[in-house]
């Protein structure tokens, strides 16, 4: 049976889709036929067969005939019929499932609209079962019996047990069947995002793809390939590229994400697909039936646990500043009398200046010991996250037309008081068939965005001095110390200017942002059906966007009364407030549009029994306009919308002011602008893909660019960017049939050429002009020269990849190798100077990488009522600069916090200082040089020095970009109960450690614990983790700090381990069986993020975590997430 239906495929290219055990169980056939119908043909085929056919499209389903009873035998008694309807989750109707009668005689097969009846007795037992689906067994109850009918049965899908498996790549501009794909794509099917209840699409995408990396909000595909360029991949929603929030889309209402990594993939989209593309595909309506969802989900976050962040307490910070102050400190000047200092300082001023005695110091130190602030930041502005999403669709339609109405809300209330988020989402999408050769589409989506935040963070306050507390005992508000000192504020006041004491419960009140933001998307288009296999396709969309943002402070804010103060100026013993009295006013608002308009013509045709052929040509133009207008307005009354002029080029240039630095500069551009930029592309592409004998498989595409973004040579405006590839499908091959262990094996390769375009640079000079209040006139200053030779960066990919299927495709998975080539990488170079520029960012840099990816799906267990599946994705990364120009290669900016591009070194690439320990003499930090002798970093007066400065000394220690991902999902069921564990890995990078700086004097704000842990005195240095001694006259400046932040030492192994999901789900629609309509109902319970495992000694997380030049900080740590949430169908 197996040769015959493969001898039909060779002639037809027919599919042949069913379970192996059919084709086990069938007897011989011997047939000798000419010029027969294919349905005459398969009629008597299964005439003597234990299994039937249909034919769906190019695919031939075959299923089990029902059980007929035994001679002479009778029926078993039941009390009356039974109906019922059978659909899978979608609701859409399983015509031909089976439904028996375990251990008896009766069987039936639902017709066209999913229906069945058969005669049962109460205890029956029914067995439903239907091709690529889950067998599902329903105990008939009495209720079921007197009724009449046992409702809807829902069957979920379960495509690893067909022997052939049917995914489909959506490109945007075509659909390709996975037999048929040579590129390198990954495939989310609707079943796997449904398994989980982030509300973002992305977040659902984590762990399931190979190559596709994420880690706080950055994602890229198989590494970076661009300096300057877009570094994001492209994203497209149902076909166009998507210029809005993916926060916009409903994960519920995608059907298919496809991500394209390699140049045969994504090459179609030309010069913005270098970086890889994200394709996403909405639902469309169905003729079926009308099917109607709901769902809602709730969010719960507790508030984070600021243990993490390892702050010191409050008796360790008055303990530090007490010592180092008497260690040693500046001599107390009118600078410091003015500036706001902590409160243990100015205790320590106060009681050097003989202001207040022995006894009044300890006193005041010992409260502020007992103090705890950060208790009082969790009580009184955190808050625990609670979010919580709606969802409502409605989606049918008949032959004629098929619609999609989907609507959502989403409320989130953040950490901080007064931040909230909220988004409403509606659209609709419609397939019209106008006449049987003109079909029509439209789709129309809007959203509506309103958000509120606070004004300072509530993180600002934990890296504030723990001590300083916001409300006493009594309830009333506490002041904060800001810039200014009591004595400066009373100065102030007696001059006639504000009070600028600074409580942060009472600001609370006097200051808000808010934002607002509506966007609309409309797409539609016509498909000509000109002849068979040949239609044209006319589409069109546009986008329209519009935001505006709002920052205010009333004017008894601490902000406008710092501003009016700071401007002030006393001339002739007469005040004169150069801001005016009243509110501050922010604001910009923002439009942006864009329009696609496509025409391609299509062609899809199996030729003859063994050649099939596809291909599409077409134009597209696109353009995208982002405009936007800020002002700034002083003197601002909120309530009757006015304002006060200001003499602004007076402001721009203050001397003798009150400030603490008796200055003054607010220049009149200075947050009142107009921006405006708009990209322009025109296009011509085409795609052709050949199969022989549905083995081989050869495609090509290539794509033409035209923007004005280009350079003016016309040697690089039309250059192409093409790909090929092939593909081979071993196990249909006649020497391939006879191995029963593997059922499917294929080989893919390509190779082919992207582009990127960097933004920041154009064809002709670019400058700027603007006032400088210093000369009272207009200057212009040019940012870039002319680049008359500029060109795309290139990259060049090459892909080799096994799809495979074995064990009776109880495992399948994909291994692929790649190496992408980017040449013409835009870079900063040195120039002649002659041309009055230094250097320039020009097209001469270059960079590989280099990577392997394994996707891997398993069926470990399948039983009656019990499964246990799995899927594995890794993906290994690897990247080298070959050509790069590092401008001031100095142990500066070697070291800076943000890593480095150096040719022969990964991106972003870590140097650090060799440490050679503490110097027993003082504590200071000792380093290696190139030749490995120790270096000491002070000279004979012990002030501090640079002693080493050779770049050659310092060492390479990795690079901050993970080398490797991966996400491991278990899949368990057992009846109606399903759960579901994913876990997420990074690697092979690192981080600087969060260690305290070394300028103690300067503690103005909360550090590292770990800085109570410096060297004091001889023999300390031998103590693991201790510190050098502080720079308490800051005269080591940069360089101190960086010898002991950018040492090897502090250097970190950044990989770690997450739980990153647990649900478990329930469906519980079985139990209402009696409410006929209901074909779905779901519970779900999550949680995101339980456990992790980090692999660095000071537990620190890298998603909880922020590096900067000369310093790293710990953020809020990354709790976990609760979610409850139902999903029900109609």
């Amino acid at each position: 049976m197996k040769k015959l239906f493969a001898a039909i495929k060779k002639q037809t290219g027919f599919v042949v889709w069913g379970k192996s055990e059919l084709l086990q169980q069938a007897g011989t056939v011997s047939l000798s036929v000419e010029d027969m119908p294919l349905t005459r043909f398969l009629d008597l085929v299964v005439k003597d067969q234990p299994f039937s056919y249909r034919i769906a499209d190019n695919t031939i389903m075959l299923y089990s005939k029902p059980a007929r009873p035994a001679e002479g035998g009778a029926a078993p008694a039941a009390d009356s019929p039974v109906t019922g309807r059978v659909t899978d989750s979608t609701g859409a109707v399983l015509i031909g499932a089976t439904v028996q009668i375990i251990g008896g005689s009766h069987t039936a097969i639902t017709n066209t609209e999913g229906s069945f009846s058969l005669p049962v007795m109460a205890g029956n037992i029914l067995r439903i079962s239907f091709i690529g689906y889950k067998t599902k067994e329903i105990a008939i109850t009495r209720a079921m019996v007197q009724r009449g009918s046992i409702g809807n049965v829902v069957l979920a899908v379960s495509s690893s047990t067909l022997t052939e498996l049917n995914v489909t790549a959506n490109t945007g501009y075509q659909s390709i069947p996975k037999e048929r794909a040579t590129g390198s794509f990954g495939v989310i099917t609707e079943e796997t995002l449904g398994a989980r209840m982030e509300t973002s699409i992305m977040d659902r995408l984590e762990g399931t793809v190979p190559g596709l990396f994420m880690q706080n909000g950055e994602v890229n595909i198989r590494g970076l390939s661009t300096l300057y360029g877009n570094q994001r991949p492209l994203y497209v929603v149902d076909g166009f590229p998507y210029e809005g929030d993916l926060d916009f889309l409903n994960p519920a209402d995608v059907v298919n994400v496809t991500v394209m990594k390699d140049a045969a993939a994504a090459s179609i989209y030309g010069t913005r697909a270098a970086n890889g593309v994200i394709s996403i595909t909405t639902r469309h309506g169905s003729s079926r039936k009308l099917t109607v969802n709901f769902s809602s989900t709730a969010f719960l976050t507790a508030k984070p646990d600021a243990g993490y962040m390892n702050l010191l307490n409050s008796s360790q910070m008055v303990d530090l500043q007490q010592e180092t102050f008497n260690m040693w400190h500046p001599t107390y000047n009118d600078a410091i009398r003015r500036a706001g200092q902590p409160k243990a300082m100015e205790a320590l001023y106060n009681h050097e200046q003989g202001l207040i005695d022995e006894t009044e110091l300890n006193t005041i130190l010992d409260n502020l010991r007992k103090a705890d602030g950060q208790s009082q930041v969790e009580d009184l502005f955190m808050r625990s996250r609670i979010k919580h999403r709606h969802a409502f669709s409605v989606s049918g339609g008949n032959d004629i037309h098929q619609y999609n109405i989907m609507m959502n809300y989403t409320g989130n209330r953040d950490y901080g008081l007064r931040t909230r988020t909220e988004d409403i989402n509606i659209g609709l999408k419609d397939r019209i068939k106008v006449f049987e050769w003109l079909d029509a589409e439209i789709g129309a989506f809007t959203n509506i965005r309103d958000n509120t935040f606070g004004t300072e963070l509530p993180d600002t306050y934990y890296r504030g001095m723990p001590y300083e507390i916001f409300r006493n005992s009594d309830g009333s508000p506490v002041p904060v110390t800001k810039l200014k000192s009591p004595y400066e504020i009373e100065r102030l006041k007696s001059i006639g200017l504000y009070d600028e004491t600074f409580y942060p419960l009472e600001e609370l009140d006097k200051a808000g942002f808010s934002n607002a933001a509506n966007y609309f998307r409309l797409q539609g288009g016509f498909t000509v059906k000109i002849i068979s296999g040949l239609t044209l396709d006319l589409k069109y969309q546009t986008e329209r966007g519009s935001s505006y943002n709002k920052s205010y402070y009333a004017s008894d804010s601490y902000y406008t009364k710092n501003m009016i103060n700071d401007a002030a100026q006393l001339i002739n013993g007469e005040l004169v407030k150069n801001v005016p009295d009243g509110g501050r006013l922010f604001e910009t608002r923002g439009s942006s549009k864009s329009y696609t308009a496509r025409a391609q013509l299509n062609f899809d045709k199996r030729i003859s029994p063994k050649h099939h052929l596809s291909a599409l040509a077409g134009m597209e133009r696109r353009a995208i306009v982002n405009s936007s207008t800020s002002v700034f307005k002083m003197g601002y009354n909120d309530n009757n919308l006015q304002y006060l002029p200001v003499d602004e080029i007076a402001l721009g240039n203050l001397k003798g002011t009150e400030s603490l630095t008796s200055t003054f500069s607010w220049r009149y551009n200075q947050n009142n602008n107009f921006n405006y930029g708009e990209d322009r592309y025109i296009s011509a592409y085409a795609n052709a893909g050949y199969t022989y004998n549905g083995k081989y498989n050869v495609t090509g595409s290539v794509r033409i660019d035209n923007s004005n973004l280009f350079g003016t040579d016309p040697r690089y405006r039309y250059v192409p960017l093409w790909s090929v590839g092939a593909s081979w499908r071993l196990t249909e091959e006649d020497f391939m049939k006879d191995i029963s262990w593997l059922n499917s094996l294929s080989i893919r390769s390509t190779y082919g050429l992207g582009g990127n375009v960097a933004r920041t640079v154009g064809p002709y000079l670019q400058a700027r002009s603007t006032f400088f209040s210093e000369a009272n006139a207009t200057a212009t200053d040019i940012i870039y020269p002319p680049n008359k030779l500029l060109r795309w960066e290139r990259t060049a990919t090459t892909n080799v990849g096994v799809d495979f299927t074995v064990l009776n495709n109880r495992v399948s998975g994909s291994i692929d190798y790649y190496i992408r080539n980017t040449t013409d990488l835009l870079g900063e170079k040195a120039i002649d100077p002659t041309n009055a520029f230094p250097s320039a960012l020009i097209n001469y840099g270059s960079m590989n990488n280099k990577g392997i990816e394994l996707a891997l799906s398993t069926r470990n267990i399948v039983k009656k009522h019990f499964t246990w599946s799995s899927t594995l994705s890794m993906s290994f990364n690897k990247n080298r600069m070959t050509e790069i120009n590092t401008l001031g290669e100095n142990y500066l900016v070697l070291t800076g916090g943000y890593g480095v591009n150096r040719i022969g070194y990964p991106m972003d690439a870590v140097f650090s200082f060799r440490s050679a320990g503490l110097d027993p003499t003082n504590g200071s930090m000792r380093v290696y040089d190139a030749a490995g002798k120790v270096v000491t970093n002070y000279d004979q007066t012990g002030a501090i020095v640079a002693n080493m400065t050779d770049i050659n000394g310092l060492v390479y220690s990795g690079t901050l970009r993970p080398k490797y991902t991966s996400g491991f999902t278990n899949s368990f069921s057992y009846k109606q109960l399903s759960l579901s564990i994913m876990i997420i890995a990074n690697g092979g990078h690192v981080i600087r450690d969060v260690v305290p700086p070394l300028n103690y004097g300067a503690l103005n704000r909360n550090v590292d614990a770990r800085a109570m842990n410096f060297w004091r005195k001889p023999g300390d240095e031998n103590i693991p983790g201790m510190a050098p001694a502080p720079d308490l006259k800051g005269n080591g400046g940069s360089y101190y700090t960086l010898i002991w932040y950018a040492s090897d030492q502090n250097v970190l192994k950044a990989d770690f381990i997450k739980v990153r999901d647990i649900a478990l789900s329930y469906n519980f629609a079985p139990m209402l069986s009696r409410i006929k309509k209901l074909s779905s109902a779901k519970l779900t319970l999550q949680v995101q993020n339980p456990f992790r495992w980090v692999n660095n000694s000071v537990g620190i997380d890298p998603e909880a975590y922020e590096i900067a030049s000369q310093y790293a900080n710990r953020r809020l740590p990354v709790m976990p997430v609760y979610m409850a949430g139902i999903d029900i169908t109609f």
